[in-house]
């Protein structure tokens, strides 16, 4: 499905370079750290989107990698692109397969594909960074946004 919405040609560079999120984690033995594929989903971050790609135009992209379970493209809280998304495959290979298409082109742009990683914090971190938030909200805004995961101490 496309739209016929006028859409920027680029993102500012500090932008798309910015990662979705921080978690501030005190130091570790990274190779004491365990991942682990999120919720045994196979699941792929792509970036660098046009923001002229439609959700035909990704799954053409990975059409020769193996099933889409699921896909969204990521947009602002107008409904604009924001240039990145995440596909969910039915198999493991098929997301190994999507992984090795990271750096190739899909209209006019070079996409970055990822696995989908989550870490798990190592014992005693209890310290998240919250970003991208929009500029008027407010610490009782957050607060009661973030109140049933637990008690906020700071």
């Amino acid at each position: 499905s496309s739209s016929s919405q006028e859409r920027p040609s680029a993102l500012d560079a500090k932008k798309r370079n910015r990662p979705e999120e921080q978690v501030e984690q005190p130091e570790v033995d990274n190779k004491k750290r365990k991942i682990e594929t999120v919720g045994g989903e196979h699941k792929v971050f792509v970036g660098g989107l046009s923001y002229d790609a439609t959700e035909d135009d990704v799954r053409n992209f990975f059409a020769d990698c193996g099933d889409i379970v699921s896909l969204q493209l990521e947009t602002r809280s107008d409904g604009r692109p924001q240039g990145y998304g995440h596909v969910t495959f039915a198999t493991k290979e098929a997301m190994e397969n999507a992984v090795k298409k990271s750096g190739q082109d899909l209209l006019g742009r070079w996409v970055k594909v990822n696995e989908v990683k989550k870490s798990q914090a190592p014992s005693g971190c209890d310290t998240v960074f919250v970003g991208g938030l929009p500029f008027e909200i407010d610490e009782a805004a957050l607060r009661e946004v973030l109140h049933e995961c637990g008690e906020i101490v700071e």
